[in-house]
């Protein structure tokens, strides 16, 4: 539910900023064609019932509760913006992010550690109006595959092997982010963006039926790039 309202409330100032500025207050993002590279810092947290029951049953004895930590790395974007309409756009491209956690403070026989890297390809619609002289704000949203590159999950290692588990490698996202551009010359300018990640499905799942549980993962991310207009 919260996920749709999200989408909404992104779709309504979509159409909200479209009808309100003019055709010639155009960002580099809404441009014929164009190219960004960012590269920033990450930090993502494990959620869903399978997180929830180990650090609810496994960390009732401490009398510190159990705390989930979060991952922190690198990330890499490389991706194209094609202007629709007035200073309205889509975006696609390519990107690395790595995500994960950590439950410290349990009984766990075996370690919480989570490592998980992903290619990832966007799929997203945005504006990018100008707000003060040649400084443009754009806001944009949609959908992202993850695709699985390598993983490390150590909780998993000798849990209960009779009872079904899944791994899943390829993971969809849905995303919305925001970011200010200020340009150096007529076909670069640099940028500063916040994106937040949310899994649509769990790279995880142990048990089945009403005993099924799962882990997802879900990010922030800060990043600086540059963009160079095409055309």
């Amino acid at each position: 539910m919260r996920q749709l309202v999200s989408i909404k409330l992104v779709a309504l100032f979509f159409l909200t900023v479209t009808s309100a500025w003019s055709q010639d207050n155009v960002g580099p993002l809404a441009r014929k064609w164009s190219v960004g590279f960012d590269v920033g810092y990450s930090e993502s947290r494990i959620f869903g019932s399978y997180a929830d029951f180990a650090q609810r049953w496994y960390g009732s004895q401490y009398k510190r509760a159990p705390e989930w930590l979060s991952r922190k790395a690198v990330m890499a974007d490389l991706t194209v913006y094609k202007k629709l309409f007035s200073f309205v756009y889509i975006k696609s491209g390519v990107g690395y992010t790595r995500h994960g956690g950590g439950l410290t403070n349990t009984s766990l026989v075996f370690p919480m550690d989570i490592t998980l890297d992903y290619i990832t390809v966007p799929l997203g619609v945005g504006v990018n109006p100008r707000i003060f002289k040649s400084v443009s704000v754009a806001l944009d949203g949609g959908f992202c595959a993850g695709f699985e590159l390598s993983s490390s999950q150590d909780f998993q290692k000798g849990v209960a092997p009779g009872i079904p588990q899944t791994n899943n490698t390829f993971i969809p996202n849905y995303f919305w982010s925001g970011s200010v551009l200020y340009p150096i010359n007529a076909r670069c300018a640099v940028k500063a963006a916040y994106r937040y990640v949310k899994a649509l499905k769990p790279f995880y799942e142990n048990g089945e039926g009403e005993y099924l549980t799962e882990e997802s993962s879900k990010a922030n991310a800060f990043s600086a790039g540059i963009v160079y207009v095409v055309k």
